[in-house]
């Protein structure tokens, strides 16, 4: 079993009914930032059951073939999400056109997608900070 799946399992088999014996969680959201944006992406639409909305801040994928990590993603489920994409306005070239390839599935799948661009950061914390922000905003 892979670190990947491993985490996946831990996550919807451990650490979510342990959060729901302390906390009332009506509606649930995964999101995560960089490479682990992708993680997000992936255990979101695997259990849309699960989470409604998916955040991926800065994402990146370490592969030029977008479609062979698609495919191994539950695209039939996207229409019960909603996503949430953000990026830094001075990122790194392959950040930005990583966000540009992933604007284009989703157009060309019809799905919902929000995206936000932090002006003037990089790959930094105040990038991710103020994606945070605007993901929890655009919950409301």
């Amino acid at each position: 079993m892979s670190e990947n799946t491993l985490i996946e399992k831990e996550l919807i088999n451990q650490v979510l009914p342990e959060l729901e014996k302390e906390f009332f969680l009506a509606k649930k959201s995964i999101a995560g930032l960089s490479k682990g944006s992708y993680q997000a992406f992936k255990i979101g639409a695997d259990h849309s059951e699960v989470f409604s909305k998916v955040g991926m801040f800065s994402p990146v994928l370490y592969s030029n073939v977008i479609e062979d990590k698609f495919a191994k993603i539950k695209t039939e489920n996207f229409s019960k999400q909603k996503f949430f994409l953000s990026i830094g306005s001075l990122e790194n070239e392959r950040f930005i056109n990583f966000k540009t390839i992933l604007e284009k599935e989703f157009r060309e799948r019809k799905i919902p997608l929000k995206s936000y661009i932090s002006p003037e950061t990089y790959h930094e914390w105040l990038t991710w900070h103020r994606s945070l922000y605007n993901f929890l905003l655009w919950q409301k």
